[in-house]
């Protein structure tokens, strides 16, 4: 593994007013631009979907790699690992860059606001900021998995290994997604703002958060969640993000614990 350390300290600081963005040297200063721009719009999207609460969030240090090899030669991560957050956003510029920013930005905020559970609503609100639709695919045989194979509600509070298998971490993040779309369109409690001020206030457990804001509990969660996913694929889902590349296996990030 790459020194992690020697690595960082060879990046090179933003502008005056993007100094928190560093890039390697093999990127141009456009990238940070990008980045920068990508961060601002993330904070608007954050906004509207959780509330004034997100602007007390400090700006986060981010990191630019060169590549994708770059990344992961200096992070015990899953090698198809686009970015993770561990207190700083660690970001490949070489592929989906804007995608991976609205993502691990979620997850900052998400810390910053006191929440560092449950992992499904981190992973959920950041594939929805950021307008992943890989789980759309077909040929990745999730839509035919959920309905009746789904994990457990209590096994997502925590977060998995950053070196899970791809597999895994889709199924994850595809029960995710579709748990926080549950809440906001047949949820008691769509409100996902109020809910993370609840959350970090301590009102609700993160354990209990998924029935709380479902306003359901056990068997009858069960079945009306199973119903609902049924639905997940169709573009025109309430809330699902219209548009998206849907490329490969999705993005996988580590995330929600920042550790």
């Amino acid at each position: 593994m790459v020194d992690r350390e020697a690595l960082l300290s060879s990046f090179v600081a933003g502008p005056e007013g993007a100094e928190h963005i560093r890039r390697h040297p093999d990127l141009s200063a456009s990238h940070v631009e990008v980045a920068r721009e990508m961060l601002d719009r993330a904070h608007r999207l954050l906004r509207m979907l959780l509330g004034a609460q997100v602007d007390a969030v400090r700006a986060p240090s981010v990191f630019l790699y060169s590549s994708v090899e770059q990344l992961v030669s200096a992070a015990c991560v899953n090698r198809a690992t686009r970015g993770y957050y561990d207190g700083a956003i660690h970001v490949a510029a070489e592929r989906d860059l804007s995608e991976s920013l609205l993502h691990e930005y979620s997850h900052h905020v998400l810390n910053q606001l006191g929440v560092r559970k449950p992992m499904w609503l981190h992973e959920g609100i950041a594939m929805l900021v950021a307008r992943e639709t890989w789980w759309q695919d077909p040929r990745l045989g999730l839509h035919d998995w959920l309905p009746e194979g789904h994990l457990p509600f209590e096994a997502l509070v925590d977060a998995f290994p950053h070196t899970a298998d791809e597999l895994f971490a889709g199924a994850v993040y595809y029960q995710s997604i579709a748990m926080v779309f549950f809440i906001r369109v047949r949820g008691a409690r769509p409100d996902l703002g109020a809910l993370v001020e609840q959350l970090a206030r301590g009102e609700v457990s993160p354990r209990s958060a998924f029935a709380y804001a479902a306003g359901r509990e056990g068997r009858a969660l069960h079945e009306a969640f199973r119903d609902y996913v049924h639905i997940l694929p169709v573009a025109s889902l309430p809330g699902a993000p219209p548009e998206g590349r849907g490329e490969g296996k999705g993005r996988w990030s580590s995330g929600s614990g920042g550790d």
